[in-house]
């Protein structure tokens, strides 16, 4: 496959090839070339044997100060796609430009190496649904860091912008994390020991004056069961930070994006999935952070932390969990 780099005085050529394939492409091309958002050197034709495979565009976005390639594509062809994207993407990196996304099917980018999701990749997509699963980028620079924000596209690609509500952070040691393992849901730990001892006291009283056998193992199933209590969130926390050793992590780098429509966790700048407000089952407000409880693992809850400065007014980003999902509990 042939891959031309065209000039300005291509770019009509270019204009007809998005024409034969998508007309609302091809005015969004129109619009890029006429607002002067588009580098005629990053524009290119791919075709094989003669015959026309596609066509790609290069423009300029931003997400929070770092540059960002943004390609608008015309081809159904995973090879075409990919070659066009990769011949943009070694130019990109010659200029410093560390990222490069595009908009399309996923199976468009399945031959594009090293592209990702844009979520994953550590951005914000336009949409908060189900077409965020459009959007794929590559990082073209080794330790760029992502801003875990929305990409601010040119006017002429149509893509919004979703508004962030709140944006949470969590940089906290790998021993104040651990810490905060221990002590999220203390409270409610507290109130299962005090449950446990009274058991354990009242299948003693049993065992002893009421001479009932079953009492003995009772007893030692409530004491395990209390032992058990006292000693797995510490036994987590440790597991986990050593985890973060083995991995070279001293301090985490999370952040967390709360749009209108849903939000979106990124561990160590890399998120996995949007998210609906719904899936909060608990906020658990302590002192210098919280932590968002969406699901429960085998021995430890799902979520992640936010701490309590980051969000501006923490009041303020409670109510707004509420009123998101009534049915989400805050506990201290």
């Amino acid at each position: 496959m042939h891959i031309n780099q065209l000039s300005a005085d291509d770019l009509s050529e270019l204009v007809t090839v998005f024409r034969m394939r998508d007309p609302a492409s091809a005015e969004k091309l129109g619009k890029l070339i006429g607002s002067g958002d588009l580098d005629p050197t990053l524009c290119f034709i791919a075709s094989e044997d003669g015959v026309v495979k596609g066509g790609a565009a290069v423009c300029k976005a931003h997400s929070e100060g770092v540059e960002i390639g943004a390609a608008l594509l015309s081809t159904e062809d995973p090879a075409a796609a990919a070659l066009m994207l990769t011949h943009a993407g070694s130019i990109l990196r010659e200029r410093g430009v560390p990222y490069l996304v595009a908009e399309g099917e996923q199976e468009l980018f399945s031959e594009w190496k090293g592209s990702e999701w844009l979520v994953t990749l550590g951005f914000v997509p336009p949409r908060l649904n189900e077409e965020a699963l459009r959007f794929f980028g590559i990082c073209l620079i080794d330790n760029a860091l992502p801003t875990n924000k929305p990409i601010r596209f040119p006017a002429a690609m149509e893509l919004p912008v979703p508004e962030c509500r709140f944006f949470g952070i969590n940089r906290m040691t790998d021993e104040q994390e651990a810490r905060a393992i221990v002590t999220t849901r203390e409270r409610r730990r507290l109130g299962e020991r005090i449950v446990l001892i009274i058991f354990a006291v009242l299948f003693i009283f049993f065992g002893i004056y009421k001479q009932q056998l079953f009492a003995i193992p009772a007893v030692a199933i409530t004491l395990f069961a209390l032992w058990r209590n006292i000693s797995l969130p510490k036994a987590i926390a440790a597991e986990w930070l050593e985890a973060r050793r083995q991995r070279g992590k001293t301090r985490s780098d999370d952040a967390a994006f709360f749009g209108e429509d849903g939000f979106i966790a990124f561990y160590d700048r890399r998120g996995s999935a949007i998210k609906r407000y719904d899936s909060v089952r608990t906020v658990y407000v302590k002192p210098d952070f919280l932590f968002l409880q969406t699901g429960l693992a085998a021995n430890s809850a799902r979520g992640f932390y936010i701490q309590s400065e980051s969000v501006g007014d923490e009041q303020e980003f409670l109510e707004f969990i509420a009123l998101k999902n009534p049915l989400a509990a805050f506990k201290k």
